[in-house]
């Protein structure tokens, strides 16, 4: 009966070629790291896709963001050991955040799909585009200013979703949709100036 490797020696059973290549790049030969991605990339990725996210191309993405990090972080390492669980503690972090991150998006669309639909359902409803003339103009307006301004005040006040909801749907800060919203809603006031 043989013994299945666990945890951290699962990436790299042979103690010697970890040593070897961890002393390479401690020495910032980046053919080492190279090496040690290689090695590392597939078994980490199968491992991650296993658990925590179900797309292999993503994990595959998280390992190389993973690797990024340890080359920048390689002085800080005390041992081969060491790299080897940092590795696998930061990737499953990783996972874990865009795990959830994905799951906020998909919430997100889905109270808007369903918003819309409701909306769709009840024609009594505000509209942008109703018939008077003061919708008229906002419609107008609104069509005139930038994208990112357009899309964070139909989102913010037509459809009552939070700062935070609008940066995943909008995929950017928090800061982004405040300065989004702050500078819509100054052009939509000096365009109501003028009328």
């Amino acid at each position: 009966m043989t013994r299945r490797t666990r945890g951290p020696n699962r990436i790299f059973p042979d103690r010697f070629l970890l040593c070897t290549l961890y002393k390479g790049m401690q020495k910032s030969d980046e053919r080492c790291l190279a090496r040690m991605m290689d090695l590392s990339i597939d078994v980490l990725a199968a491992w991650l896709a296993d658990r925590y996210c179900s797309d292999a191309d993503a994990a595959r993405g998280i390992v190389l963001e993973t690797w990024t990090l340890a080359w920048h972080q390689r002085d800080e390492f005390r041992c081969s050991e060491h790299l080897v669980q940092w590795l696998h503690v930061v990737a499953r972090n990783k996972a874990i955040s865009a795990t959830r991150s994905e799951a906020a998006r998909r919430r997100a669309h889905r109270r808007l799909w369903e918003q819309r639909r409701a909306r769709q359902a009840d024609p009594e409803g505000v509209e942008l585009g109703g018939p008077d003339a003061g919708s008229l103009l906002a419609e107008t307006s609104l069509q005139s200013l930038p994208d990112r301004q357009r899309e964070a005040l139909q989102l913010r006040y037509l459809h009552n979703h939070s700062v935070k909801e609008i940066a995943v749907l909008l995929q950017c800060s928090a800061g982004s949709v405040k300065m989004a919203l702050h500078r819509g809603r100054r052009a939509l006031a000096h365009r109501a100036q003028l009328v």
